[in-house]
């Protein structure tokens, strides 16, 4: 999980309910038309300018390849840029995405575009969160943020999968029941290794 101490910078024509604490971050109310709220996680300093004294592994020695922000609450919508830091001329981002519901938001490693020679992601020195396009009214809760190499699976995605599977065993039934009638033994073997598997996968899911 990231965390530490974490700089606030919001602006604003008329600033909303802004408050950080516990491992969340709201904004109640946005009070103008182009609120801004800039996070930076830039190691412990005692002062909200730009530090580059992080200095963590964000890989986790090679299990983790995504930042993961879990968006508790989205009133109306708010856009977020990521960006990893190895130092000022060195850095990865993630381009504008829009969140407009509760849920998780990823940014993988790999499709993060790269500035300079871009980030050396097991020495990032500040992590920088802008979150823009806040209208009026609009607000959200944001949670834990934290580096991890476990991909979101919804039931959709598995019930998907379910059915991929499903459909590949059953051709394989057939084939096999055709291989023994022709007294194909070889690929009536090979046939049952492959349907072993594939019912292996179908019980993971």
């Amino acid at each position: 999980m990231v965390g530490g101490e974490a700089d606030i910078t919001v602006s604003s024509e008329l600033i909303g309910d802004v408050s950080i604490g516990g491992g969340e971050l709201e904004l109640n109310d946005a009070g103008g038309n182009s609120t801004l709220i800039r996070l930076t996680y830039d190691g412990v300093d005692g002062a909200n300018s730009d530090n580059h004294g992080l200095s963590v592994d964000l890989t986790g020695g090679g299990m983790n390849d995504r930042i993961r922000l879990n968006f508790l609450s989205v009133t109306g919508s708010v856009s977020y840029i990521l960006t990893i830091h190895t130092n000022a001329g060195n850095f990865i981002t993630k381009p504008s995405t829009v969140v407009s519901s509760a849920g998780t938001s990823e940014a993988i490693f790999a499709q993060m575009g790269a500035t300079g020679n871009g980030a050396d992601l097991t020495n990032v020195t500040q992590i920088e969160i802008l979150f823009h396009n806040i209208h009026m009214g609009e607000g959200f809760r944001l949670g834990p943020i934290a580096a991890t190499g476990e991909a979101i699976v919804s039931p959709d995605d598995n019930l998907v999968a379910l059915q991929k599977i499903s459909r590949k065993i059953k051709k394989l039934r057939r084939k096999m029941k055709k291989a023994r009638k022709k007294g194909q033994r070889e690929k009536v073997q090979r046939l049952r290794k492959k349907l072993r598997k594939l019912k292996k996968r179908k019980r993971r899911l």
